[in-house]
């Protein structure tokens, strides 16, 4: 039993000394205070506890969930078509319109935007590129062209860091869907949002 004892502080020490060692050295070559470190070590490891969505950590976001149409026309959704964000008729029953918007607590992540029944998220494909280009669908990873967000107040989709909106523009064809700089004066830029979870 002493032996088990022993074996065991012996353990504890070593484990302990990792993990400050660990920490230390993350601390020193990022800058980032410790006690930052230890939150994000303890919220990814929540998160494996839980289980993961598209390779994010999600007890690190706020989530709200819904349907997009435009102000202009409310007949058509943001629904998923060929790995590209389409516009098609609404309806409540396609689980390929509704998304998911995810509100970063964490001032060191953005926002993004996923359709959780493909595991998949708005992408913009590249930050400088030409406009009207397709907002595509690709698997979640975090990265600058997948920080879409949601504002309410203003009703507009937005890239942050390209400042473009995503956009309806009818066409003889239909409907499409742009991704324009942003302006608040284009009603074709206002999406109304219809909340499919306890829209607290």
């Amino acid at each position: 039993m002493r032996v088990l004892k022993n074996l065991a502080v012996r353990f504890i020490l070593v484990f302990a000394c990792y993990l400050v060692f660990s920490l230390l050295s993350e601390h020193m070559h990022t800058d980032t205070p410790v006690v930052a470190i230890l939150d994000r070590r303890y919220k990814l490891t929540l998160a494996a506890l839980k289980g993961r969505q598209g390779g994010f950590p999600y007890t690190d976001y706020k989530i709200k969930s819904g349907r997009w149409a435009p102000i202009k026309e409310e007949s058509v959704c943001l629904t998923a078509h060929d790995n590209k964000v389409a516009l098609l008729p609404c309806q409540g029953t396609n689980t390929h319109n509704n998304w998911t918007i995810h509100f970063s607590r964490n001032p060191d992540k953005r926002d993004h935007i996923s359709l959780p029944e493909l595991e998949k998220c708005m992408d913009v494909g590249a930050v400088k590129r030409p406009q009207d280009g397709p907002i595509i669908l690709y698997g979640c990873h975090g990265a600058v062209t997948q920080e879409l967000s949601y504002d309410f107040t203003s009703k507009m989709i937005y890239h942050g860091d390209s400042n473009n909106c995503v956009e309806y523009e009818a066409t003889e064809g239909g409907h499409e869907v742009k991704y324009r700089p942003c302006n608040l004066k284009k009603r074709e830029q206002k999406w109304s949002i219809t909340r499919t979870d306890d829209a607290q």
